[in-house]
């Protein structure tokens, strides 16, 4: 899950391989009260069925039989919850919990800054497309955006209202300099 910012809305996603959860309201629910704990993480439950403060989501009813939640990156962009699932009972080793050290350092670099950066050259691109169809002075449709309309086949491009167009250039002519 990525954490919320001022150019990002934060977002949840899990990949699962073999365990579901029952509801998947629950699950993002659980995530997000999980996240506003991030203060106290890395989080580690080797045995969900005695944690007395997991989630609904996450308790051994749900089908976790252990978690470890870390954090992404320096400061924290989001967070990586890893869970141990039903039908084997097991926790947490040495190299289990290194492994998912390895890939939350990971995440930060490839992943989540990786996605927040095309998040926001997605969003610039769109501006600048918008400033690419639209004329700046006037605000109507530029010759740029003229031309990228769909037309039926065969059919020649007219003028659009031309003489509207003149008639406010006219207008914003400043006094005493008219031609």
């Amino acid at each position: 899950m990525t954490f919320p910012t001022d150019h990002h809305e934060g977002m949840i996603g899990w990949s699962s391989h073999g365990w579901e959860p029952a509801r998947e309201a629950l699950l993002v629910q659980a995530m997000l009260t999980l996240a506003g704990r991030a203060g106290s993480f890395p989080l580690l439950y080797q045995d969900a069925a005695a944690a007395v403060d997991l989630p609904p989501g996450f308790t051994r009813s749900d089908g976790v039989s252990a978690l470890h939640a870390r954090l992404v990156g320096d400061p924290a962009v989001g967070a990586l919850l890893v869970v141990h699932a039903e039908p084997r009972l097991r926790g947490f080793t040495a190299l289990c919990q290194r492994v998912a050290r390895g890939m939350s350092d990971g995440a930060d670099v490839v992943v989540v800054r990786r996605a927040l950066t095309q998040e926001r050259r997605t969003a610039e691109n769109a501006r600048l497309a918008e400033l690419l169809h639209t004329d700046a002075l006037t605000g109507v449709v530029s010759r740029a955006g003229w031309e990228g309309r769909p037309r039926a086949r065969g059919a020649t491009p007219q003028p659009q209202r031309l003489d509207e167009l003149a008639r406010d250039r006219r207008r914003r002519r400043p006094q005493g300099r008219q031609r």
